[in-house]
């Protein structure tokens, strides 16, 4: 797998006449975990959205060193995975058949007929997403958190090198959100660029390589999370304090109260 590389410089998205994001410029040249965060209706989705072609947009796109207008659907498929908020899936399919869909755009057009390759491709996500459970359960069957473990191992079985998940904890448990967590983080260690959008801070500050801070369609902060999440951007972004505590060297990241 090449290194991930993604760039976006001025990218502006107007959405009913009020501009949503504003010039937001980031570079991306190989693998790590990046959480963007903000406070609701910051512009984190509009953003994402944007930058996997989903939203017109203005400004320059940059995946894997070609301009994003330039990529066909498929190219941009095979280079960008994408998991979008809240993991809709409306077809009483099973699951495999759903996570298959991830290899549409290596020519796997049949779900009930996968070459070798796609079928173990899927069977290696739905592994990674603790999903292998589900494999013959209808989707419209499962629990929430259940399906949002399958919307994950559709994108993985994409195997593309950029993945871009959007608020991908938000309806599960705590064991399988820490689970997911260290699922990005292991992806992103074996070469993966992973973009993924949270509320939760100390999960941001746990596991990401980079964070992002978006406040008011703006990137204010990007940078490690113990200098982009500095208590001067909090404040600003979010209204709240937080404090770094340190038990048998380990530093612990907390928030202590609204300002």
């Amino acid at each position: 797998m090449n290194a991930p590389f993604l760039s976006f410089r001025d990218v502006s998205v107007t959405l009913g006449g009020r501009e949503i994001v504003q010039r937001a410029t980031a570079h991306f040249a190989g693998a790590g975990l990046v959480a963007l965060v903000g406070p609701n209706g910051a512009g984190k989705t509009t953003l994402i959205k944007a930058l996997v072609g989903l939203l017109p947009s203005s400004g320059v796109i940059e995946i894997e060193n070609v301009a994003a207008q330039h990529l066909t659907a498929r190219e941009r498929a095979l280079r960008v995975g994408y998991l979008p908020q809240g993991q809709p899936i409306h077809w009483p399919l099973p699951a495999q058949d759903i996570v298959a869909l991830g290899r549409y755009a290596h020519g796997a057009h049949d779900p009930s007929r996968l070459s070798d390759k796609d079928r173990k491709a899927v069977e290696r996500a739905m592994a990674s997403a603790d999903a292998a459970t589900f494999t013959g359960r209808r989707v419209t069957e499962l629990s929430g958190g259940e399906r949002a473990r399958v919307a994950l191992a559709r994108v993985l079985a994409t195997e593309a090198p950029i993945i871009f998940a959007d608020e991908p904890i938000a309806s599960l448990d705590p064991r399988h959100q820490l689970t997911v967590m260290a699922l990005m983080k292991r992806l992103a260690d074996q070469g993966r660029l992973v973009v993924v959008v949270l509320h939760d801070l100390r999960l941001a500050w746990r596991y990401a390589d980079r964070a992002i801070v978006i406040h008011d369609g703006r990137i204010i902060a990007d940078g490690p999370p113990q200098e982009a999440l500095a208590p001067q951007v909090l404040d600003e972004a979010f209204g709240v304090s937080a404090a770094i505590l340190s038990h048998e060297g380990r530093s612990h990241f907390t928030m202590l109260e609204p300002i």
